[in-house]
């Protein structure tokens, strides 16, 4: 269970504070319950309670500054992987670098850099054009990865898009300088 203080990823949502964990009361559940109250972080101020045993939307803690690091230096790795998926089918892919980066329970986030970083790239190798629908999620999977690895490594999400094109452009020699938190 999470406490108070805690920053956890809420569903599509992003970043969350945990403001409070208290049993409640709610219109249409039985009974009382424990919720979670939730803040999101980069969001417009809105309050979320959610139940603390809920099976249907997923929550996790923020990844620490070091699986933050390990992802963006991978990111060069993924890319070039998720060029050799055939369309549509990521997932063995995020099985295989959640496993390989430690990053247990965070397939969610590898996902987002996939689709963060090579969104054109893919599209370009299946001769497709990028519909409104897929950039739009692009780009807010983009903004929660920017959101979510810019709290890890306490910089702005700013400079950790600067320093995925640096790790995507730069040879790996550089690639050691570009975040360091």
């Amino acid at each position: 269970m999470y406490k108070a203080g805690d920053e956890i990823v809420y569903g599509n949502l992003g970043v969350c504070s945990v403001v409070e964990v208290a049993q409640r009361e709610m219109p249409g559940v039985e009974g009382r319950r424990w919720y979670y109250t939730l803040e999101p972080r980069f969001e417009n101020q809105m309050r979320i309670y959610a139940p603390t045993e809920n099976g249907r939307v997923r929550m996790r803690p923020v990844v620490t500054g070091e699986q933050a690091r390990r992802l963006l230096d991978s990111i060069p790795s993924l890319r070039a992987a998720a060029r050799s998926l055939p369309d549509g089918q990521p997932e063995a892919l995020v099985a295989d670098c959640e496993e390989k980066l430690a990053l247990d329970g965070c397939g969610d986030l590898i996902a987002r850099a996939l689709f963060t970083c090579a969104p054109r790239a893919l599209a370009s190798d299946y001769k497709r054009r990028i519909g409104l629908g897929d950039r739009m999620a692009a780009k807010q999977a983009q903004q929660r990865l920017l959101q979510e690895l810019g709290l890890a490594l306490n910089v702005p999400p700013a400079r950790v898009r600067e320093a995925i094109d640096q790790r995507i452009a730069a040879p790996a020699v550089k690639r050691d300088a570009a975040v360091q938190a």
